[in-house]
């Protein structure tokens, strides 16, 4: 994909980014991972695994949960479940 509008020879989208629009590249969303050549096909990080940032470019960036936290449906962060006490 060219994302330089004008550009002489098209540039490949970098590693991290997602290109759309033909003018610029954005930081890969979080939840997933981008890597070059990214245009809409923005990839998942795995199942059990998240990403709380944005620009990651490969699967290897995605992490795991902790012991005692479970993964938000989304695949952006984990959170822990506290049970409410009943007086």
């Amino acid at each position: 994909m060219c994302y330089i509008v004008g550009a002489a020879v098209c540039d490949i989208c970098p590693a991290g980014y997602y290109c759309t629009d033909r003018d610029k590249a954005l930081p890969c969303m979080l939840g997933h991972y981008c890597p070059e050549g990214t245009g809409d096909d923005l990839v998942k990080c795995p199942t059990g695994t998240y990403a709380n940032v944005t620009g990651l470019s490969q699967e290897s960036e995605c992490s795991r949960c902790e012991g005692g936290y479970k993964l938000q449906s989304k695949n952006r962060w984990c959170f822990t479940m506290v049970d409410k006490i009943i007086v």
